[in-house]
């Protein structure tokens, strides 16, 4: 290195870079970055100088020879004068030098040119002295006297020409000292907080790049844009910053617009022949003659790469890629094979789909990796007809099982929304989770069956549908196998084909059916998969929809159901499934039969149709409690009675609750009914009123007081009830406003 080579650090406050910029001692190189900011990135800039976080350092560079470029004169919106004098010129930081520069400068005290479209889009930052945060104005919004631009703090002379024309003839007296203080004290705050500033005095481009190659290995967080930009700007001016902002630009077509800059570098890198985990050297790589050459021939094939995600995968943006390498693989088997054969987009298809549900990049190691990029490229140059590395283990490629929640940061829920899209790809972002929530059953089963197909088999049992362990049903359609989507029908269960395991139904009235082994006239049944789970021996047939609660138990397991027996299944969407076991045979005393269970199902429809009874149910419902209230007996039999309306209040409530006109007669005809129970009720206390007089007069005086005593039980358990009705009514009401 030079011997006058030098590294200092120091300390400098906003104040005085800011000074340095506009006396041009501080300038920009012709290979930095445009300003790429956006007003989020610029308030969180200033929120973390407020409050005194740091912000990073920046790095300076004096050359040690005079450059022949003509540097940058744009700092934010405004252009900087020429100096011949030498300068520093900033190789990092300058998204936040420039932040800096264009929100506290004045633009109408200032001399230098100024685009006014980009003042005020980014630069024209505020700060409300009220509520203590900064803010864009709005053209067609008036800013209140509290509320200030940036520019004329950091000049105490510009600060109280603006306080005295804007903020003290509009505010109240006994407001304007606290708001003022506020301001001083970030007026402080940006003049005199502290930057550290790396300077590298007297250094060529590449030992500048070599120091900061050292500083990124020590966490210094700097970026490697201006790296690659100034050692490949010598060749020819070659801008790459440029490169890779129009390559973004062109990718937004496909909604790849967001993909990372160094995603895109190591596309351009691998195209050197090397995978970017070999750590090339960038130094070399960008000071290759080549380099500007190589990375403009690489383009079209990253966006060809992304063409194919896009159109024959369904990953119309970014965020769906599951693995950044895919990018890179695939953009390599274009640049090779020009012009691919139908057979060898399908071989490219299912190397995406495998990787994608075997976690490849996740699970194998960067030995295995680099092998298995080799294989790669050998199959895309024609030198093999695989395109898989094979290790020579005999241990399949394994996929987890379904994911219990959706999130896209996971690999495992990106393929199976990529799988979605296959069959549905006009589904927007927000509509994936309660798509898969609602179907599911479907989903898994279609999901598992084509993972089948790739050769993968799961790593996990599916936590609802269970693959057999055979391979004499691979042949046959797994829907038939797996799931019966009927309302009603009669079922023969295989226990040993099926696992146990049986799912009825679909979407929300799917019920996921566990089953024992059978013995010789018994079987288990369990709650694992549903919700709900009721039983009564006494019960041999279906019950009618508003008969559930009260004919059947809540239990966990029903143990040694028999043919005849009727079980109650609820599922987490509420809908309920009546289960009628009509054959057990167990395979241990003739190993010629099959092990099954067979039984009948009716999955309730509890939507319009019932609403009728659901209605008259309740009315019954309250006739009794209302007959039970004159008798001592109440308090032993009404317990069933109120859980039953309570249930049948709920069912409606919830069919009810989407208000489509179709309910328009259901909630009128509860009003009438609720209302109807009130007279009803009223009228039993008087004539319970009444009798008890009756009594009186020809019964003893101990009789009497017992008589009291359950008169005054009656009336209060009456008067809970009425009051419950009354409040039902009222809920109805606001639906019903709610609903005109």
């Amino acid at each position: 290195m030079c011997k006058k080579l030098t590294i200092d650090t120091k300390i400098k406050t906003i104040g005085s870079l800011i000074t340095e910029v506009k006396q041009g001692l501080v300038c920009v190189p012709p290979f930095q970055r445009d300003f790429v900011w956006t007003c989020d990135n610029i308030k969180d800039l200033f929120d973390s100088i407020k409050k005194n976080y740091p912000i990073g350092s920046l790095l300076l560079w004096k050359p040690s020879e005079k450059m022949n470029w003509e540097e940058s004169r744009k700092v934010g919106p405004f252009e900087l004068p020429q100096n011949n004098d030498q300068k520093w010129y900033v190789l990092d930081g300058f998204q936040r030098l420039s932040s800096m520069f264009g929100c506290l400068t004045n633009p109408d005290k200032s001399s230098f040119a100024c685009d006014e479209q980009m003042y005020k889009s980014l630069f024209n930052l505020y700060y409300d002295l009220k509520n203590e945060e900064f803010f864009y104005p709005r053209n067609d919004v008036t800013k209140q006297p509290y509320q200030v631009p940036l520019h004329v703090l950091l000049s105490s002379s510009d600060f109280r020409q603006y306080s005295r024309t804007n903020i003290e003839p509009k505010i109240p007296k006994d407001e304007i000292d606290n708001l003022l203080d506020r301001a001083d004290s970030l007026a402080s705050r940006f003049i005199e907080y502290k930057i550290a500033c790396i300077e590298i005095n007297d250094a060529n481009i590449e030992e500048a790049v070599e120091i900061f190659s050292r500083l990124n290995s020590k966490g210094v967080d700097i970026s490697f844009d201006w790296m690659v930009n100034a050692l490949s700007y010598k060749k020819n001016n070659f801008k790459f910053s440029d490169e890779i902002t129009k390559i973004q630009r062109d990718l937004k077509e496909f909604g790849f617009e967001k993909t990372p800059r160094n995603v895109l570098f190591r596309c351009i890198q691998s195209s050197f022949g090397k995978l970017y985990f070999d750590q090339t050297d960038i130094e070399h790589l960008a000071q290759r003659d080549d380099f500007a050459k190589t990375t403009r021939e690489t383009i079209p094939f990253i966006k060809k790469a992304v063409q194919f995600l896009h159109n024959e995968l369904h990953v119309n943006k970014y965020k769906y890629l599951p693995y950044n390498m895919q990018l890179i693989f695939i953009m390599e088997f274009f640049r090779k094979i020009s012009n691919p054969s139908e057979k060898q987009i399908k071989d490219l298809k299912n190397w995406f789909w495998k990787t994608s549900y075997s976690n490849y990049f996740t699970v194998n190691s960067l030995t295995y990796q680099r092998k298995a990029y080799n294989q790669f490229i050998d199959y895309a140059c024609g030198a093999s007809s695989e395109i898989f590395y094979d290790d020579g283990e005999k241990n399949p490629y394994t996929t987890y099982a379904f994911p219990k929640k959706i999130s896209l940061g996971a690999v495992r829920s990106k393929a199976l929304i990529l799988f979605l899209k296959t069959d549905n790809p006009n589904l927007q972002d927000e509509q994936y989770s309660d798509y898969i929530e609602n179907h599911k059953n479907e989903i898994m089963l279609a999901e598992m069956s084509f993972v089948e197909s790739l050769g993968l088999r799961y790593f996990e049992r599916n936590n609802l549908v269970h693959m057999p362990k055979g391979n004499d049903i691979s042949q046959q359609n797994k829907t038939s196998i797996f799931v019966n989507t009927n309302l009603e029908d009669s079922i023969i269960l295989d226990y040993t084909l099926n696992n146990g395991s049986f799912i009825i139904g679909n979407g929300k009235k799917a019920f996921d059916t566990r089953w024992s082994e059978c013995g010789d006239d018994s079987i288990y049944c369990y709650r694992d998969g549903v919700k709900s789970l009721f039983f009564n021996p006494d019960i041999v047939d279906f019950p009618q929809y508003q008969n559930i609660p009260e004919a059947f138990n809540f239990t966990s397991r029903c143990k040694s159901l028999v043919a005849g027996n009727v079980i109650i299944l609820e599922n987490s969407n509420g809908y309920f499934c009546a289960i009628k076991i009509i054959k057990i045979t167990n395979n241990k005393k003739d190993f010629s039969e099959r092990h099954h269970v067979e039984f009948r199902y009716h999955i309730y429809d509890s939507e319009k149709d019932n609403i009728d009874n659901i209605i008259n149910s309740i009315d019954v419902a309250a006739n009794s409690i209302i007959e039970k209230l004159a008798t001592p007996y109440y308090r032993k039999e009404s317990f069933l009675l109120e859980k039953k309306i309570r249930f049948l209040e709920e069912q409606l409530a919830y069919h009810s609750k989407e208000l489509d006109a179709v309910y328009a007669k259901v909630i009128n005809s509860v009003l009438d009914h609720m209302a109807y129970f009130i007279q009803k009720a009223n009228i039993a206390n008087a004539l319970a009123e009444q009798n008890l007089k009756l009594q009186n007069n020809s019964l003893d005086e101990t009789i009497a007081k017992k008589q009291l005593a359950l008169k005054q039980t009656n009336e209060n358990e009456l008067s809970k009830i009425i009051n419950e009705c009354i409040q039902h009514r009222n809920e109805w009401e606001k639906i019903k406003s709610l609903k005109s």
